[in-house]
């Protein structure tokens, strides 16, 4: 079964990815939806796995980190999907700047909630 909604952007941005174990592992995400994203990662994640994002903005800088929810979907030899899943207005907003811009270019203060 294909959980996917909606068009895929390409999306090359560097992440932390927080299993429920808490345990974290480093990943890349490669495509992004409304809806999803696919992250490149050797994380030991399953479906129906809850999982936390962590998107250091600007790059490397902990304190501005956008923190995106989900659920793993499908995993694959070399990453695994996931569906969001309640994300504040931040992580929302960040979403779709990345998604517009099809770049890893994103400004929280300037990003348009549409």
């Amino acid at each position: 079964m294909d959980h996917r909604q909606g068009a895929r952007s390409q999306a090359l941005s560097l992440v932390k990815v927080i299993c429920g174990n808490k345990v974290s592992y480093s990943g890349i995400i490669y495509n992004i939806s409304y809806h999803g994203l696919f992250v490149v990662s050797n994380a030991n994640v399953s479906p129906d796995d809850n999982v936390t994002i962590v998107v250091d903005m600007p790059y490397g800088n902990s304190s501005n980190a956008i923190q995106i929810q989900g659920m793993v979907i499908h995993k694959k030899k070399h990453g695994f999907g996931i569906m969001f899943s309640h994300n504040d207005l931040v992580a929302r907003r960040f979403v779709t700047q990345l998604i517009k811009s099809n770049s890893t270019t994103w400004d929280k203060n300037n990003a348009s909630t549409t």
